[in-house]
């Protein structure tokens, strides 16, 4: 294939474009999570498509940073193009909200662009909706986002979805004391469920049997009832200084995991409390993440469907002091998994360069009445020369 003909025929990778039924899908699934979000108290924001590439280098991991498409501006200025939601908007709203005005309740629907492997192309994500709480740091917050979360996916694909809710702190507590490249080995361990490669990292600071212990804490997952149990067994037989730092996080997510299965019960939605997962191999997929994690999941899906957390310092990174918590919903990972919806009826109406404009005044008539109206030119009329 040519060069001329791979261009016409394909696209670059990172990218998607949408046509008829799958468009008209994702217009109408957009439109009713904004509504969703909108009835919360969350407004529309739009951050830009390109900014400055140093804006966020220092925020982004390696091998992310290689997914960014990048270009050179015309003053030579190295600019990186949307490939990440929540950076691009912290960025955006530090410019403009002032701290005063904090607690702020924003959401975005757009469309990133990042470099994906071929072979990959099923688990990326091009579209996304999703909601900020900025400064706010307290659980009810948490709570807030975790159930905005749940209800905005059920809206789609009621009742399908489990949620896994982790917490950084308990993964950086365990790793502070190894090497950058080993806590990089076991983040890849835990995202793989890798339990062999794990306990190889594990062991390069404790003795085999804490090392087990910590891979139990980290790979179980189950409702928070059971979880507690196995995690204070394994707790008891960790050194107290370690056992002493982890319990706190860990208390935390089992907290939340009971409320927001409280919360469950009184929204309108489809999900049951079964569908809530402590789940602490959840630590966050962006290193700017400090603290809850969460991620969703549906049968059928290639990756999560939403995921989400708490990142405290990432707004002060570009000059505003808030903590925040928010999550993004894939959108076409969820819209594969929904019916597909036919395009709507629309009425053809004869029209012809005589008739136009008393037929023109007909179908805005039946318009303003709810029909969808089209012109039919088929006619005998010779082409315009």
């Amino acid at each position: 294939m040519t060069t001329r003909t791979r261009a016409v025929l394909d696209q670059p990778t990172g990218t998607e474009g949408l046509y008829l039924e799958d468009a008209w899908r994702h217009r109408n699934t957009v439109s009713r999570l904004g509504n969703i979000l909108e009835e919360w108290g969350y407004f529309p924001v739009h951050s830009p498509l390109i900014d400055y590439h140093d804006a966020f280098s220092e925020l982004v991991r390696s091998d992310a940073a290689r997914e960014i498409y990048r270009l050179i501006d015309r003053e030579g200025e190295l600019i990186a193009i949307r490939s990440d939601a929540t950076l691009f908007l912290a960025k955006h709203m530090a410019r403009f909200v002032r701290p005063d005005a904090l607690p702020v309740r924003v959401y975005y629907a757009e469309a990133i662009l990042r470099h994906a492997r071929r072979e990959d192309i099923s688990r990326n994500e091009y579209f996304q909706i999703g909601a900020e709480l900025i400064g706010e740091t307290g659980v009810a917050g948490e709570l807030e986002t975790l159930s905005l979360a749940m209800k905005t996916i059920d809206a789609v694909l009621p009742g399908r979805c489990v949620l896994h809710i982790g917490h950084r702190g308990v993964v950086d507590r365990i790793t502070e004391s190894f090497s950058s490249d080993d806590q990089a080995s076991i983040q890849d361990a835990l995202k793989n469920h890798d339990r062999v490669s794990l306990l190889g990292r594990l062991t390069r600071v404790y003795d085999r049997t804490h090392a087990e212990s910590l891979a139990r804490i980290l790979m179980s997952i189950g409702n928070a009832d059971v979880i507690a149990e196995q995690t204070a067994t394994e707790l008891r037989g960790l050194p107290d200084t370690l056992s002493r730092a982890l319990q706190p996080d860990i208390q935390h997510v089992l907290r939340l995991a009971t409320r927001l299965k409280d919360a469950l019960a009184v929204m309108n939605t489809e999900t049951s409390a079964d569908a809530i997962r402590v789940d602490f191999s959840e630590f966050g997929a962006q290193s700017y993440h400090t603290g809850i994690a969460f991620r969703a999941y549906a049968e059928g899906a290639e990756a999560a469907v939403a995921s989400g957390g708490r990142y405290d310092s990432l707004y002060g990174h570009f000059g505003l002091p808030a903590a925040a918590v928010g999550f993004s919903v894939m959108l076409r990972r969820l819209e594969r998994l929904s019916p597909i919806e036919a395009l709507p009826d629309v009425q053809p109406l004869q029209a012809s360069t005589d008739s136009f404009v008393a037929q023109l005044a007909e179908a805005e008539r039946r318009r303003q009445n709810g029909e969808r109206v089209s012109f039919d030119f088929t006619s005998s009329e010779a082409p315009h020369e």
